[in-house]
């Protein structure tokens, strides 16, 4: 099958996934057009697979391709400088607020400009700058949801930390990566959703039953679900995974733990890489917690976007009654008791006021399921598995050990390519170079998604998918 006739099967529209996936041909595009790619030519253009060219264009840009030698994918004359121009508006950004070392106001002015023709690498660049899929640019304008979530974006963040257009863009970059690998991974076959028994559940206690309580008693219920036993769970990531839920860590402003982000089929939970998240334990306890919002609070409590900083996290007092954020003590408990589940009968009680013994205890407790120290003490304190104060019990290290470093953070911390940015680590890098080997897209699109050169990306893409298989 030559390229023209693999266009013509594209032009018929009946194809299936896995057929497109075969095809020998691929498709260059521009900021107002779409043809069949000839790699002895070459070309500036931004190169797409079959799939790729698929996933984003209707069977008549094909025919059009195959009659007129390319097709004009601009869906109106305002595309794509309209839609660029709406989203950044809507973030509230003014133009230097995107300028980088890529992006000069100039740069912005022209890509916003409907009467400008724009080089993709430009385009591509700024797109995904602001959150939005640069396949589709020109051929679909942005849509109310992808405007009202971009609102939510800066209401979510001004209540914690102080606004900046640095944070701003980061929460687009995490969409954007969430998005992105929902993408690949459906396309991979290897994204799963099991949201069944995760019914969204609206109690958040009263005085006779208060809302810790039901923390515990849907951190239960989750192991229930999930088929889990009663001793530790070994990954939070690997677990995040198998729920269908996108886990991001990303550097962030040093106030924030860690947020969710939830937009149609999209369940995204990010931790911050710096501050108290850099012990694993705290980390897991965060991932912990935003699984709490994502999994039980109703749509409502979460507003598409939900940030939480150290203080929401963990358990800091005797009396988890006492705090008067019912969603959130409800998810400081879930996160507490998911990961030492005191209810289950088979965490031992320690009932010595000995320093050195309670002190011996809490670091077995700590190393055996893989908890925080500050979560650990107070979690047992308040079931009445240790008594006496914070303050009595001897200096324990509160460093996780060498296996629990390298359960949760081995495909970060190892990662083969340097300069890749944590954010873009992990399940998304693998999600990558898997979709490149199997043809999804191309080399130059895997390369640009981990913001490294297509040389780097293809000398290394064996040890990415290694570090990132989620069956090993």
């Amino acid at each position: 099958m030559d390229k023209l006739e693999a266009c013509f099967q594209l032009a018929q529209g009946n194809l299936s996934e896995k057929d497109v996936r075969d095809l020998p041909v691929s498709f260059i595009r521009s900021q107002d057009g779409l043809a069949i790619y000839d790699e002895e030519k070459g070309g500036n253009g931004l190169i797409l697979t079959a799939w790729q060219g698929w996933k984003v264009f209707s069977p008549k840009v094909f025919r059009e391709v195959i009659d007129y030698g390319s097709a004009v994918i601009n869906n109106t004359i305002e595309e794509p400088s309209k839609s660029l121009k709406m989203r950044r508006m809507k973030l509230n950004l003014a133009e230097k607020d995107v300028v980088d070392q890529e992006l000069s106001v100039s740069d912005i002015r022209d890509l916003e400009n409907r009467d400008c023709a724009n080089p993709m690498k430009k385009l591509v660049y700024y797109a995904q700058k602001l959150g939005l899929d640069e396949n589709s640019l020109s051929w679909k304008e942005i849509t109310k949801e992808e405007l009202s979530l971009a609102a939510r974006f800066k209401e979510s963040i001004e209540h914690h930390v102080s606004f900046t257009p640095s944070l701003l863009l980061k929460l687009n970059e995490i969409m954007w990566i969430a998005q992105k690998t929902y993408e690949l991974a459906d396309g991979l076959g290897i994204i799963d959703q099991k949201f069944s028994g995760f019914e969204k559940d609206n109690r958040y206690g009263d005085k006779d039953y208060p809302a810790y309580q039901i923390g515990y008693d849907l951190a239960n219920k989750t192991r229930r679900n999930l088929g889990l036993n009663n001793g530790p769970i070994s990954n939070l990531r690997d677990l995040c995974r198998k729920l269908g839920v996108i886990y991001i860590c990303m550097d962030l402003p040093k106030e924030i733990a860690g947020l969710t982000l939830a937009s149609g089929s999209i369940r995204c939970i990010t931790t911050n890489c710096v501050g108290d998240n850099q012990n694993e334990w705290v980390r897991r306890i965060t991932i912990a917690h935003e699984l709490g919002h994502l999994l039980w609070d109703p749509d409502e409590k979460l507003r598409n976007v939900k940030v939480d900083d150290y203080s929401d996290t963990e358990i800091q007092q005797e009396t988890p009654s006492q705090e008067k954020d019912f969603v959130e003590q409800r998810a400081r408990a879930f996160a507490v008791e998911l990961l030492l589940p005191t209810r289950s009968g088979d965490v031992p009680r320690c009932d010595s006021d000995d320093k050195k013994l309670l002190s011996r205890y809490l670091r077995e407790i700590m190393e055996k399921y893989g908890i925080s120290l500050t979560s650990a003490f107070y979690h047992l304190k308040n079931q009445n598995f240790i008594s006496g104060s914070f303050r009595s019990i001897d200096s324990i290290n509160p460093e996780p050990t060498a296996e629990w470093k390298g359960k949760e953070s081995f495909d970060v911390d190892y990662f083969p390519i340097e300069n890749v940015p944590p954010q873009r680590r992990g399940f998304f890098s693998y999600c990558v170079a898997r979709a490149t080997k199997e043809r999804l897209i191309t080399s130059k699109s895997g390369a640009n998604y981990l913001q490294c050169d297509e040389k780097t990306f293809l000398e290394q893409i064996e040890a990415i998918l290694e570090i990132g298989n989620p069956n090993d």
